[in-house]
């Protein structure tokens, strides 16, 4: 899927961004709001919050077991960042009509840049885009799940440590869901491990969010050939989640992921349980040693 970013940045820009990522600390932290604070128009202002959300997805994927930190990092920068800056926001490709970057101001900013972003970089790794196919499905290469892991966990971290993210973040966690466990039997096999970071990283933090009065999942049987959910107004919520993973994966896709890909998903299985008691969600760094170690020899 193409990227959407019309964004350009200076080199200059680029590295001071990325020097601030390094450092990391309250005084980075200032800056970088600041620098966002700064800009005088929206053509100016892109620029950098797509500096900001690349640099924190390229150090999660150079310092996986770090991400909490980078995640703590962008919140302090969002938290200082003035209501008077505002995004109007785009409207969605046409080739994805659900992807669409909502008006935001203030902390919201980034929330919204980071959302955007992992719908976007999710979407190859949880979304069919052609007939379901045994020999495609059995031939994803390592990177391909690796991929997945990072980006998940960067989303799961985020839903799961700040509140102020979670109302953004919540459009990218239910489409995985959905994908995942309300939407048949032969689903995009990176989907596995999406799920795996989502309910070993954020599961008891999601089950917070759909116990909320008013607070429902929408949709069921997410079609891929016209990307909609066949059954759009139909509400669910933790329970039939935790109903749909018991069955997961069926047998047609158990048959063509990974073994490791199995064994990471039965951890969280495993972890989550009926969803009825405690299941502290998993750092940064338990999921990059213990649910994602496979990928130590991806980078």
């Amino acid at each position: 899927m193409p990227k959407t970013t019309t964004a350009v940045s200076t080199p200059s820009q680029i590295a001071q961004v990325s020097k601030l990522f390094r450092q990391r600390d309250v005084d980075a932290a200032a800056i970088l709001a600041s620098l966002i604070n700064s800009q005088p128009t929206l053509e100016t202002l892109e620029p950098v919050l797509d500096d900001t959300i690349k640099e924190l997805l390229h150090y999660s994927f150079t310092q996986r077991e770090q991400i909490d930190s980078l995640v703590t990092f962008l919140h302090a920068v969002a938290t200082q960042i003035k209501p008077s800056v505002s995004h109007p926001g785009h409207p969605p490709l046409d080739l994805c009509p659900t992807m669409d970057m909502r008006p935001s101001n203030g902390p919201t900013v980034l929330a919204e840049c980071l959302s955007h972003d992992l719908y976007e970089s999710l979407w190859d790794r949880t979304s069919r885009d052609i007939t379901p196919d045994d020999e495609y499905d059995r031939t994803r290469p390592k990177s391909y799940y690796f991929d997945a892991s990072v980006h998940a966990t960067v989303l799961a971290r985020a839903f799961a440590m700040y509140p102020i993210f979670r109302e953004r973040l919540w459009r990218e966690a239910e489409d995985v869901l959905v994908k995942g466990l309300l939407s048949g039997t032969e689903q995009e096999p990176g989907v596995f491990t999406a799920l795996t970071a989502l309910l070993l990283g954020a599961g008891e933090e999601i089950r917070e969010f759909l116990s909320q009065e008013g607070i429902k999942g929408m949709g069921l049987e997410w079609v891929w050939y016209n990307n909609t959910r066949m059954w759009g107004d139909v509400a669910w919520g933790w329970t039939d989640l935790m109903m749909a993973l018991k069955d997961e994966p069926g047998e047609t896709m158990a048959a063509r992921l990974p073994s490791y890909i199995r064994a990471s998903f039965e951890k969280a299985k495993k972890h989550i349980g009926d969803g009825s008691g405690s299941f502290p969600s998993w750092g940064s760094e338990r999921l990059a040693k213990e649910a994602f170690g496979w990928g130590e020899d991806v980078l």
